[in-house]
């Protein structure tokens, strides 16, 4: 189970990326042309064709019907947010994300696109270019979304320290909001402070959250995670057995030594579980993974588990872990020589 996996935005942002760069240089005194985005360019052709047919017809009938009306009306705010929608729900996030920072170059202060424009970039795996657009927003408004999302993108950007005063400031901005938010919020600062290696204010911190929200089961695991991170595993067996039962509790108490690379602990938490349940799917899991991890057979002490009907289950079981991913990584590398 690696650190870093169990963060939830809480609210959703978005972004400022700016304008246009200048194209090539000018000749004989002529000013430079300006170098137009792919959008602005997919514009022109659209407009020319229009001009041409006196139609624009490319199949999708709801997506030219909001081209058409951004055509005629480039400054409604409300026409393009809706084109930008249609171009992610169609597969094509990139022309989403030109179409959110031009509304924001004519409406910088629209929160609901900001936030949509973070939210994509973050998905596109762009996190340096999702959290200029949170720093943007934040000289224009202090909004606790944009706080929040800037918190979470330094700690994916290793950048915990900075971060911490983000998830702080978002939860001063948070009087009045949902319960369900305010645990995120707490659950994120915990994520940070784990980070941190700050152990025990990390279990403080899931504790708050799951103080506003019970059912936030982000913040359940979490707070089993900071426990034994923080010496206290006895603890954090009890709280996992309150949740999913003693098979689980020791499952992923193993998960975490195979993190802290205590494999042979780990070894004995899945003989454990297993011996509560010889069926369990993570902790079977679990154990092929440490064995990837420390080399050694994926095998138990059979004495431990209940009966050689159930050994063999497991051990079926691990063979089919194991052939599972050796087909990924073959679909993975066929895909990638395709691309």
């Amino acid at each position: 189970m690696r650190r870093g996996v169990w963060w939830v935005a809480v609210a959703m942002a978005a972004v400022w990326l700016s304008g246009c760069s200048r194209g090539p240089a000018a000749r004989r005194g002529v000013a430079d042309p300006e170098w137009k985005t792919a959008v602005r360019r997919s514009m022109e052709r659209q407009a020319q064709a229009a001009r041409n047919a006196g139609m624009i017809s490319t199949g999708d009938l709801e997506g030219d019907a909001l081209r058409r009306l951004v055509l005629a009306r480039p400054d409604a705010k409300d026409a393009r947010a809706k084109l930008a929608a249609h171009y992610e729900a169609t597969g094509q996030p990139e022309l989403a994300v030109e179409h959110y920072r031009l509304l924001l170059g004519r409406a910088p202060e629209e929160l609901t696109a900001r936030l949509e424009l973070i939210r994509l970039l973050h998905g596109m795996k762009l996190p340096e270019e999702a959290l200029a657009a949170a720093v943007e927003g934040l000289r224009l408004a202090p909004a606790r979304t944009l706080h929040s999302w800037k918190g979470i993108l330094l700690d994916e950007l290793d950048r915990p320290g900075e971060g911490e005063a983000a998830h702080r400031q978002a939860l001063a901005l948070s009087s009045g909001v949902p319960v369900a938010v305010q645990a995120a919020l707490y659950n994120n600062l915990g994520q940070n402070l784990l980070l941190q290696k700050r152990y025990g204010e990390a279990v403080a911190a899931f504790e708050k959250s799951l103080a506003w929200d019970r059912r936030l089961e982000t913040a359940r695991n979490n707070l089993g995670v900071a426990l034994v991170w923080n010496g206290e595993p006895a603890r954090a067996l009890a709280h996992w057995r309150s949740l999913g039962g003693p098979a689980n509790a020791h499952s992923n108490l193993a998960a975490v030594y195979m993190e802290q690379e205590k494999y042979q602990e780990a070894r004995r938490e899945l003989n454990i579980a297993l011996g509560y349940d010889p069926s369990n799917a993570v902790a079977m899991r679990n154990l092929a993974a440490v064995s990837e991890r420390d080399g050694r057979p994926a095998v138990l002490e059979p004495e431990r588990v209940r009966g050689r009907a159930a050994w063999a289950r497991i051990a079926q079981a691990i063979r089919t872990v194991f052939v599972a991913q050796e087909e990924r990584e073959k679909s993975d590398r066929a895909g990638q020589a395709r691309r």
